[in-house]
């Protein structure tokens, strides 16, 4: 693993937007990760994906839900820690390139597709970056984000009021399983022209563990090494 500084750390609530320095430019891409370590953990590394890199540094978008993402919520500007990556197939390898999307995020899983829009605004028709509650948008200023506390309604249900929006486009998703089953038992007929990104535990990163699979339409696959990005009818989203 490689030791990174960090250089800006923007928290709220149970929300941070962490920037680290490298010692050189990774060239990662939309849908790809970094396990990331702190220096003196007895834990294993856990995957996060990118939100953003610009020269050498990496932006990520991480919920605090336990005492590893809490540790490294604390940490301050110059602090050390390590990073492995990136991992993962990048979105732009596989979906096809005639198409349109509506991004879908919810939450953290909004940090993927974040990126690919800056990186590939060519191809996005519109983005719905899903939050429950206001505040976030105190640490993502520059995006429009999709509040529900605002909406008063969830993203699948504000599509499902303007399905015109979903007219002759193709759908990138990346968010709880909850999240994308809700937008498949609403529009079934989407399967065949989106792409999920699934959010997993993971061990190694790379494959070697085998502590993420999923049951594809090929046979069981990895989501660290042969995602996260799948086609939503080729992928198991009940399996396991």
């Amino acid at each position: 693993m490689e030791l990174v500084k960090v250089i800006e750390k923007k928290v709220i609530k149970d929300y941070f937007v962490l920037t680290v320095e490298t010692n050189k430019t990774f060239n990662s891409k939309p849908g790809q990760f970094f396990m990331l370590n702190l220096l003196d953990s007895l834990n294993l590394p856990k995957p996060f994906s990118v939100m953003d890199e610009k020269g050498n540094y990496l932006s990520f978008l991480i919920k605090i839900v336990g005492s590893f993402t809490e540790k490294i919520s604390s940490l301050k500007y110059g602090d050390s820690l390590l990073i492995r990556g990136p991992y993962g197939v990048p979105i732009i390898n596989k979906i096809d390139l005639t198409k349109k999307y509506i991004l879908l995020g919810g939450g953290c899983g909004s940090a993927p597709l974040i990126y690919f829009s800056k990186e590939y605004p060519q191809l996005v028709k519109d983005t719905l970056f899903s939050f429950k509650e206001v505040y976030i948008q105190s640490i993502i200023p520059k995006l429009t984000l999709f509040i529900d506390d605002i909406m008063g309604m969830t993203p699948v249900e504000f599509l499902s009021q303007n399905q015109e929006k979903l007219e002759n486009s193709g759908a990138i998703l990346c968010g709880s399983k909850g999240l994308l089953n809700s937008f498949f038992d609403t529009f079934p007929n989407m399967k065949n022209r989106s792409y999920v990104s699934l959010e997993e535990n993971m061990g190694c990163g790379s494959g070697l563990c085998k502590g993420c699979p999923v049951q594809t339409v090929a046979g069981v696959k990895m989501v660290c090494k042969d995602g996260p990005i799948f086609k939503a009818n080729e992928v198991n989203l009940e399996w396991k």
